[in-house]
C-alpha cells in the first residue's frame, strides 16, 4: 500500500531547516513543502542576522497550510547546532531534515515515509545528485546496488538497503532524533556531520536506510551559507572537507573498515584528499 493512501497521516512530518543568508532557497522550500499535505510543520533556524529572510518567513506564514516556526540565532552557530535547537520545536513524531539549498523530489516525503511504516525504521534517506548542467530529469542515472559511499553520495541503490553516507536530506524519528543530536566538532562547513550521525545511530542498533524510490537533488550552489565563490573561500571550504573528513575517520573508520563500508581509512583519507586537491585545482584553472 502506497503512504499517500491514507490521509490519516497528513500533517505528521515537521520539517527542519538551517540556512544563512538564502532568503530565495528559503522560498523555494517553503512553497515546496505548502505542496506535501504530509508536512504539518516547518522549522527554519535563521543562522546569524538575516532580516531578508526573517522578513520572508513572516510574510509566507499567512499562506502557510503547515504551521511555520522559526528561531534567529544571535551569532552564527554552524548548521548541526541549529539543527539540534530546531529539534526541540518539533512538535511531530517524525522529521523531514534538509539543506537549505537542496531540492527534493515530489515523492520524496510519501516515499521516503512508506519506506519508514513498512520497515519501522528509525532513518531513512535517499541518494543526492548534482544535476548543475544536466538538466532535469536525470535520465543518464544508472542504478547500483550499494547505494551512496564515503566519497560519492550519487549512487542510488538498486534496493532499499542499509546505509550510513546518507546526504543530509532524509526522515528521522523525532524521538531519536533528541535522543542522539549531531556533533558540533565539525568545524566551519559541517562537512561529514551528517555521516557522524548516521553511523552514531549504526553502532548503537538504530536502523538508517536509503531507498531507490526517490532523490534529492542540486541545480548549482547559489550564494549565502559557505561561500566558495572566489579563490580564498574555495581553498577554506575545501580546507575544512579533508580537516573533517580525516576527523571523521579517526572517529568512525576502523567500525568503517570492520564493518566492509570503506577500505583502510588511511587510504580512504589519502584519495579523498587527492581529489580534492583535483578539484580545486580544475576549480581555479577555469
Amino acid at each position: 500500500m502506497a503512504y499517500r493512501d491514507s490521509d490519516q497521516l497528513d500533517g505528521i512530518l515537521s520539517l527542519v531547516i538551517p540556512t544563512s543568508n538564502r532568503s530565495a532557497q528559503v522560498l523555494d522550500k517553503l512553497k515546496w513543502a505548502n505542496t506535501q499535505p504530509i508536512i504539518g510543520q516547518v522549522v527554519i533556524i535563521v543562522d546569524g542576522h538575516d532580516e531578508q529572510t526573517v522578513t520572508l518567513i513572516e510574510d509566507f506564514s499567512a499562506g502557510a497550510k503547515f504551521v511555520l516556526n522559526y528561531l534567529v540565532n544571535e551569532f552564527n552557530m554552524g548548521a548541526s547546532a541549529s539543527r539540534n535547537l530546531g529539534v526541540q520545536l518539533v512538535t511531530n513524531d517524525f522529521i523531514l531534515f534538509s539543506d537549505d539549498d537542496d531540492f527534493l523530489e515530489t515523492n520524496f516525503c510519501d516515499a521516503l515515509m512508506s519506506e519508514m511504516v513498512q520497515l519501522n525504521a528509525d532513518v531513512v534517506g535517499a541518494a543526492w545528485l548534482n544535476l548543475d548542467g544536466l538538466g532535469y530529469p536525470p535520465a543518464h542515472h544508472k542504478y547500483h546496488g550499494s547505494g551512496p559511499s564515503l566519497n560519492n553520495p550519487s549512487i542510488i541503490p538498486a534496493s532499499t538497503v542499509i546505509c550510513p553516507f546518507l546526504p543530509m536530506n532524509f526522515i528521522c524519528k523525532t524521538e531519536v532524533a533528541r535522543l542522539f543530536p549531531f556533533s558540533t566538532s565539525y568545524l566551519f562547513n559541517g562537512y561529514r556531520e551528517e555521516n557522524d550521525f548516521f553511523i552514531t545511530l549504526l553502532k548503537n542498533n538504530f536502523s538508517v536506510f536509503c531507498s531507490p524510490k526517490s532523490f534529492s537533488y542540486s541545480l548549482g550552489r547559489p550564494k549565502g551559507g559557505y561561500e566558495r565563490n572566489g579563490i580564498k573561500k574555495r581553498l577554506t571550504y575545501e580546507t575544512f572537507a579533508v580537516v573533517n573528513t580525516g576527523t571523521f575517520l579517526i572517529k568512525h573508520g576502523a567500525w568503517l573498515y570492520k564493518n566492509g563500508y570503506i577500505r583502510n581509512p588511511f587510504v580512504e583519507f589519502t584519495l579523498f584528499t587527492f581529489n580534492r586537491i583535483k578539484n580545486l585545482a580544475l576549480h581555479l584553472k577555469g
